[in-house]
């Protein structure tokens, strides 16, 4: 209910701003996902239309900023790029909540039919885009984004019941 509300909406929103649609598309979906999460870990979010658009906007400045790294290590020297990069070790409070995260997602995964389960984890875990996903299986992509959005709505139903 609540993807079926808001989620044209944003991916216009973000699409407006990226021009790019399937860009726009994988990071309304990310947005979902993050919503889903933390409702999923009982944190009450009192608006969630905010917290899908405050989510995309960050989604959207990681994006550009990974973008603008991306374009200027293909003109640095690559020892040079990999040095100035911050340390990101993972410390063990975080590796454990992720794992932990990862656990409560592969259950509601495993309660998912095998093709939704299989796009999402090329989504999600492998990185590709929506568009990438529906040329690798040979589907469409509105097939794609309807087990994607299936995924979506199963966890927040989940959450939610």
């Amino acid at each position: 209910m609540l993807f079926n509300h808001y989620a044209e909406r944003l991916e216009r929103y973000l699409n407006h701003k990226l021009r790019d649609p399937h860009v726009a598309a994988d990071l309304v979906q990310e947005s979902f996902l993050r919503l889903a999460q933390r409702l999923e870990q009982d944190d009450d979010v009192e608006d969630k239309k905010a917290y899908l658009y405050k989510t995309a906007n960050h989604l959207l400045l990681d994006y550009v900023r990974h973008q603008r790294r991306w374009q200027l290590a293909a003109t640095d020297d690559a020892a040079t790029t990999l040095e100035a990069l911050p340390d990101m070790a993972a410390q063990p409070d975080r590796t454990t909540i992720a794992r932990q995260e990862l656990e409560r997602l592969a259950d509601v995964l495993a309660t998912l039919p095998e093709r939704t389960q299989q796009i999402f984890r090329l989504h999600r875990f492998e990185h590709m885009t929506q568009a990438h996903i529906a040329r690798q299986l040979d589907i469409s992509l509105s097939t794609v984004e309807k087990h994607l959005a299936l995924a979506l709505h199963t966890m927040m139903a989940i959450r939610l019941s």
